[in-house]
């Protein structure tokens, strides 16, 4: 059945007016005031009541609480659908240790075909690269997409040959919107990048370039032209990817990108002016000042700043070391120890 947002969260509530005990639909509900109202009835076992506990703290971008809420649940009920949702927590609060120990639970053959990329972040995050080598190799037999997961580890152990054959793969294969073969080669690249391939990152970086360029004008969206600067930056073409920023997005758009880009074009002034006019905006911008801040070299705030960011509610995820002006900052004791793994 299609529909919109609204339309399901009807039929859900419809489904607990039937049943009050039954949980599910309102795990999948969009409403975090009808879940709060829901939270009220008596008639919730244990596990019900964790699992309520686990989606409100999610809703909040709580992820130590919904974590905990999660393994409260598991404990309750070590179903293996309910371990590898708490293994997705667990990466989500920077525990990606115990991340494996509920996949392994849940799956201990890794027979099912849920979970994997959850897998291999956790790896990741361990720097076990060979076995989230095995991992991904394991996925593929089991008939599931490995790209992405591909392209995280096989940059990061500098198999160029591997990951250009990748590459071709999906070169052969149609995009779909930016799902694109210039997403990929882009992702690789910042993989490389992270775990020290500086040419291979800077050769695949400008190969995703090349494919933009290619491309008909008709494609040039907003989410297009906005990958295309994000690709250019990462390729170190900064001036290129400045000018295109100013010509094709509004100048209220972009803090972030525009902060980072000054920063390596050696405009301090204007960086930090965009840190302060991140400042300023209503939603949570810690995270993009804190990209800007790392641009520059200021290790003192990128360190305020990241820990502002997961006060927020930023995910602890990959994606954090593969910006490269971060990853830079490793050596600094407090940035070192807030972005390693609490478990």
């Amino acid at each position: 059945m299609e529909g919109s947002s609204g339309d399901a969260d009807r039929e859900f509530q419809k489904a607990i007016e039937l049943d009050s005990t039954f949980v599910l639909p309102l795990l999948e509900i969009l409403s975090p005031v009808f879940k709060i109202r829901y939270e009220t009835r008596d008639r919730l076992t244990p596990v019900d009541r964790a699992l309520i506990e686990q989606r409100q703290a999610q809703f909040k971008n709580e992820w130590e609480a919904a974590y905990n809420a999660g393994r409260r649940a598991t404990e309750l009920a070590p179903d293996p659908l309910l371990l590898i949702r708490l293994a997705d927590f667990a990466i989500f609060a920077s525990r990606p240790r115990e991340s494996l120990a509920a996949l392994k639970k849940a799956d201990p053959d890794g027979r099912l075909k849920f979970g994997w990329g959850i897998r291999t972040d956790g790896l990741h995050l361990t720097g076990d690269l060979q076995a989230e080598l095995a991992a991904v190799e394991r996925e593929r037999q089991l008939g599931l997409a490995t790209d992405f997961e591909a392209a995280q580890v096989l940059p990061a152990l500098g198999r160029v040959d591997e990951v250009n054959a990748l590459i071709n793969e999906r070169m052969r294969r149609p995009s779909r919107r930016e799902d694109t073969p210039a997403a990929l080669m882009l992702f690789a690249a910042r993989e490389y990048r992270a775990h020290g391939f500086l040419d291979a990152s800077n050769q695949l970086a400008n190969r995703a370039v090349t494919w933009y360029d290619g491309r008909p004008d008709a494609e040039l969206t907003e989410a297009r032209q906005e990958n295309v600067i994000n690709t250019l930056f990462h390729a170190g073409r900064y001036s290129e990817a400045r000018e295109r920023l100013r010509k094709f997005l509004p100048a209220n758009e972009g803090y972030s990108i525009r902060g980072q880009l000054a920063a390596h074009l050696g405009d301090t002034a204007a960086a930090r002016g965009f840190i302060k006019k991140l400042r300023l905006m209503k939603e949570p911008t810690a995270y993009g000042r804190a990209l800007i801040a790392a641009a520059l070299g200021d290790r003192e705030l990128t360190y305020t700043l990241l820990q502002q960011a997961f006060a927020e509610g930023m995910l602890y995820e990959p994606l954090l070391h593969r910006e490269f002006d971060i990853k830079a900052m490793e050596d600094y004791p407090p940035i070192r120890e807030l972005l390693w793994p609490k478990g």
